[in-house]
């Protein structure tokens, strides 16, 4: 276990809700945003791990892992209940719903 890429990961992932929240659009259903944010973790996550210098499906599947379960535990114990996600969110949708 490289022990750098977890903390990295986790320190992504605890912020990661806001960059997902940049991306995601008021005006696109819930399952189309959930795409995105998926999409955008997976890009995240390859990134991170190419940036330590590494970049292997262990260590990509290691740093995925983190990155997922940082972001949604953030998400869902501060972003959600301050309502910061979908403040920021609609600030940036193209279209407002």
């Amino acid at each position: 276990m490289n022990e750098q890429l977890v903390q990295v990961s986790a320190f992504i992932g605890f912020f990661f809700p806001l960059l997902a929240a940049l991306v995601k659009q008021s005006g696109l259903s819930q399952r189309v945003n959930a795409l995105i944010a998926a999409g955008a973790a997976v890009v995240v996550a390859v990134v991170t791990t190419a940036q330590q210098g590494d970049l292997t499906l262990e260590n990509w599947g290691q740093s995925a892992i983190v990155l997922f379960t940082v972001a949604v535990a953030s998400y869902s114990g501060f972003y959600k209940p301050t309502g910061i996600d979908g403040a920021l969110k609609d600030a940036t949708s193209f279209k407002k719903a």
